[in-house]
């Protein structure tokens, strides 16, 4: 099931990375993140990411951060994305699978949305539940390449109070934005435009070791069908129960590694890779 989001989004320069920050109670933390993080990439656009603030209790928080947004940083485009139920009912919280899978949904389609846009994309996981700031790191790792950014922030907590959005002069140095280390994603961004949000979900459920099983042809199945039945056989003996050369084997193995070798995280000159191919063979990953 896909999660449907407001598409109230604007054409911003591409080269300059969007900001998107999610929303709970301290709505501080958006700002105090920002002071630190626009000086250095000159954010021109901001996106806040919540559930809906008729039904929540993040009304009173959002209504402030939008106020203080527009006020202090005059110049750049302040707008927010709002998370609904297929069906137009909104999204208040997680709290069973159904909320869970949808709220991860809709974080998957914004992202997917500026990548698609070749947009870098800067995501400060800064409120709501801890759920929330997992399913955002999720997304993320679903998504993001080499030039788009993670943030979570790290403010003493006599500083993370009701209305103050800005620590005192002097004291900026004491707010640590830290950018969490996601991996990149393989999905390119002319990709992501024609895919929706279930396609996305669907390749992305095929694990590693699917994909490297999909890609063995009908003579490396069959290699590793006997390898699996006889794990201790040697090429010659392998070669022999499938009526075939002993080189015939070695280069099926060397193929069958390569493509072992672009899944899984191994150097391909590896001893043990013969193990580490059985390992994968019979699910030990």
């Amino acid at each position: 099931m896909e999660g449907r989001v407001t598409n109230n989004m604007t054409n911003n320069m591409k080269d300059t990375p969007i900001f998107l920050a999610t929303l709970g109670q301290r709505p501080e933390a958006i700002t105090m993140a920002l002071d630190v993080l626009i000086p250095r990439y000159r954010y021109t656009n901001i996106r806040i990411l919540h559930t809906d603030t008729q039904h929540s209790d993040i009304a009173v928080a959002y209504t402030a951060l939008m106020h203080e947004l527009t006020t202090a940083y005059p110049s750049v485009v302040i707008g927010s994305e709002v998370f609904y139920f297929p069906d137009g009912s909104p999204l208040t919280d997680i709290n069973d699978q159904h909320s869970a899978e949808t709220y991860f949904e809709a974080l998957l389609e914004i992202l997917r949305y500026y990548r698609a846009d070749y947009r870098p994309i800067h995501l400060l996981l800064s409120g709501g539940r801890k759920a929330m700031s997992i399913y955002g790191a999720l997304a993320a790792a679903t998504l993001f390449g080499e030039n788009d950014r993670v943030w979570t922030i790290l403010t003493p907590s006599q500083w993370m109070r009701s209305g103050l959005f800005h620590l005192p002069p002097g004291q900026q140095d004491r707010t640590q934005v830290v950018q969490l280390p996601i991996s990149t994603s393989r999905f390119l961004p002319g990709m992501l435009a024609g895919q929706s949000t279930e396609q996305l979900r669907k390749r992305t459920s095929i694990t590693p070791r699917q994909w490297f099983l999909n890609e063995l042809s009908e003579e490396e199945n069959r290699l590793t069908e006997i390898l699996k039945q006889h794990p201790y056989a040697s090429n010659t003996e392998l070669a022999l129960l499938l009526n075939k050369a002993p080189k015939t084997i070695e280069n099926q193995f060397r193929g069958i590694y390569r493509k072992l070798f672009t899944h899984f995280d191994f150097d391909i000159k590896d001893k043990r890779k013969r193990q580490a191919l059985l390992d994968v063979l019979v699910g030990r990953v």
